[in-house]
């Protein structure tokens, strides 16, 4: 396999040169090209998240960063995991198989249960994911992806504390049209996809299903990574029906099924017969809708996420653990306008999130069932003065949580329910000095709620109590920060600093009094640090017909300080880079990307270790991908992409390797 990719990527960088030669001469018509694409390119990209409403980009105070359709399309990734590991967003925690999380700012999202556990909101549409494993959301039918960092809790409530990921899917416009594609490459990986959709009258409809398969890969340092191959099958389908000019009704569905997915551990203790199993299905049922300038939303969404980790062996006494997290709620909001300089978005937030677990064919899960009813209201209002020139923005939410344990089947568990409420307030500022000028800053508050495992448990697991408190308070974040942007033709620059003071984390010990193991709140940690970004189309000084573009993003972490420890926090490096180079004319697209992750400490959970338990250190690392498009035709696009190119021996989590050296090839009709 790998003697034949390397013969496909010569021939493709043949034919790439081939295709370069011709566009030296071609002379206005790719000219007149490239100014229509850069126009195109000069209209600024719209954030929802921020705000919940649809704004430009240079009117969030936040740092923002958008993953487009055209990025994903020329992505290799598998996934919206693998996807945000390529970008280098910060800390990726990610397993073989399909299991990822994703770090902004010091925290990270949470990849079991409910995504609310988390410390990153995971979001689809402005409404939450039901998941913070970023690995189970699948890349087909996103049109992009907003990251916006720093505190998010004032729209979005709890797990907001590092940032919010909002993935937007896509909707049918224009005639009837759409891609059948498949690709090929190493560890006899294969993919086949279908997407369609478009406008007929007043509907519109998106669809896509796809099909996938990996088998057992290799890693340059340890051979053959048995048990981390995976299968798995997606849906998406939107349809919508604007009644009225501006008003629109939608029904949206999203379908996730892996099956065979290879849990090898670790490689101090590999195991060859376990496995994962997922299936996540979504509803959405919306309606959108504006009069003049005002403008009005309301949405009901339900996701039925279940994950299955079996065990053949039964090493644990039980074939099958099974998680089902059900998670459902409204989304009620109105924007208006008043007295021509502000803009006024009020609204309301119903979630309710159930999990249930049980063990096949007996035994009792590692924590009880549990139901959470969290009831939100916020205001926020933008203040536009200088013609638009200085913003403002101020607001606040109101959020109220009923948590209960249930009765578990295996488990002797008291039910209990506890409650309490919690307030955050954000407000930022945004001033314009020209069109291609900006500064911004804000201050925000942020939460995680604590869970009712950790609020009002009272049961017996593997003969120790397990209790919960229900005087914990929320983890509670404070972030101040400040950036400036500049953007200018083909230059864009932006730099940001933030500090966060993080305080009241979630602590489980054994109390040796009462002979229990229960929760208490610690000290938090402090983190402060840079967040850059950079690119240059040097094609567009140059005057050339071509894109020849270098970028490069970074976050550097000057302070990560545990505050009981005084240690840097373990899993968060100081530094993240993401560097590049792209250049493309009207038929051709290469890209060269390099990702690094900085040294950070992790801990020893090797048990054949002298010093398991303890902290080390896990060496930076980093990735090379090489991604290429060449279009055929009009309608006929080849891909190419080799993944881990300088073929590193390299891990996210400590003692769970990454495929080497990976080559992917494939094609895409476009109809």
């Amino acid at each position: 396999m790998k003697g034949l990719m390397s013969k496909v990527l010569i021939g493709v960088f043949v034919v790439s040169l081939m295709a370069i030669m011709p566009g030296i001469t071609l002379g206005e018509e790719i000219k007149e090209k490239k100014v229509k694409k850069k126009e195109e390119v000069a209209l600024e990209e719209v954030v929802v998240t921020a705000s919940r409403v649809e704004e430009k980009v240079s009117e969030v105070p936040a740092s923002v960063q958008v993953i487009t359709s055209e990025d994903i399309e020329r992505s290799n990734a598998k996934n919206v995991g693998d996807l945000l590991a390529e970008r280098s967003c910060g800390h990726i925690h990610k397993y073989p198989g399909q299991l990822t999380s994703v770090g902004i700012r010091g925290f990270r999202t949470n990849t079991i249960g409910s995504e609310i556990d988390g410390r990153v909101c995971v979001l689809v549409n402005g409404r939450r994911a039901g998941t913070g494993n970023l690995a189970a959301i699948p890349i087909e039918g996103i049109e992009r992806i907003e990251i916006v960092r720093g505190p998010g809790s004032v729209m979005y409530g709890s797990a907001a504390m590092g940032g919010i990921i909002n993935i937007i899917t896509k909707k049918g416009k224009g005639p009837f049209g759409g891609e059948v594609g498949y690709e090929l490459g190493s560890w006899h990986y294969g993919k086949s996809w279908l997407e369609s959709g478009g406008e007929l009258k007043n509907l519109n409809y998106h669809l896509t299903v796809s099909s996938s398969r990996l088998l057992d890969y290799d890693n340059s340092g340890w051979g053959k990574i048995d048990n981390t191959a995976y299968h798995d099958e997606t849906a998406t389908f939107r349809l919508g029906y604007e009644f009225q000019p501006k008003n629109e009704v939608s029904f949206e569905l999203s379908y996730l099924h892996s099956w065979d997915i290879g849990s090898p551990g670790a490689r101090y203790s590999p195991d060859p017969d376990d496995y994962v199993g997922k299936l996540r299905t979504s509803y959405d049922i919306a309606y959108q809708g504006a009069k003049g300038d005002i403008q009005w939303q309301a949405r009901y969404y339900y996701v039925d996420n279940e994950e299955t980790w079996g065990d053949p062996a039964m090493a644990w006494g039980y074939e099958k653990s099974i998680t089902d997290t059900d998670t459902q709620g409204t989304r009620l909001q109105l924007t208006l306008p008043f007295l021509n300089v502000h803009r006024l978005t009020c609204g309301f937030d119903w979630d309710n999130i159930e999990t249930e677990s049980k063990m096949k064919p007996a035994g009792g899960p590692y924590r009880p069932n549990s139901e959470y009813d969290n009831y939100a209201s916020f205001i926020e209002d933008r203040l536009s003065l200088l013609g638009g020139n200085l913003i403002f923005t101020l607001g606040g939410r109101y959020d109220y949580y009923d948590v209960e344990t249930k009765r578990t089947s295996g488990l002797s568990v008291i039910p209990r329910s506890e409650s309490y409420d919690d307030f955050n307030a954000r407000g930022g500022f945004v001033y314009k000095s020209n069109q291609n000028w900006r500064i911004r800053g804000a201050i925000g508050s942020a939460f995680r709620t604590p869970t009712a495992y950790e609020l009002a448990s009272d049961y017996v697991f593997w003969g120790t109590r397990v209790v919960g408190n229900p005087s914990l308070d929320p983890e509670e974040s404070i972030t101040y920060e400040i950036g400036t942007d500049y953007i200018k033709g083909g230059f864009k620059a932006g730099l940001t600093y933030y500090y966060t003071d993080y305080d009241d984390k979630i602590d489980q010990y054994f109390d040796i009094t009462r002979g229990v193991n229960t929760f208490r709140n610690l000290k938090g940690a402090t983190i402060q640090g840079i967040e850059g970004e950079f690119s240059y189309d040097l094609g567009e000084f140059l005057k050339l017909p071509y894109v020849i573009r270098p970028f490069l993003n970074l976050t550097y972490n000057t302070e990560i300080e545990d505050e009981e420890s005084h240690k840097d926090l373990m899993y968060e490096s100081k530094l993240y880079v993401k560097a590049g180079f792209e250049f493309s004319n009207e038929k051709f697209t290469s890209q060269i990307i390099a990702a690094y992750t900085g040294k950070h400490d992790v801990q020893n959970w090797n048990w054949l270790s002298p010093t398991y338990g303890q902290r080390l250190e896990k060496g930076g690392f980093m990735v090379v991908n090489f991604k290429l498009t060449f279009n055929l035709l009009k309608e006929l696009q080849l891909r190419f992409a080799i993944d881990n190119l300088f073929d590193r021996n390299y891990s996210y989590v400590r003692s769970y390797p990454m495929p080497e050296r990976t080559f992917t090839a494939g094609l895409r009709y476009k109809f």
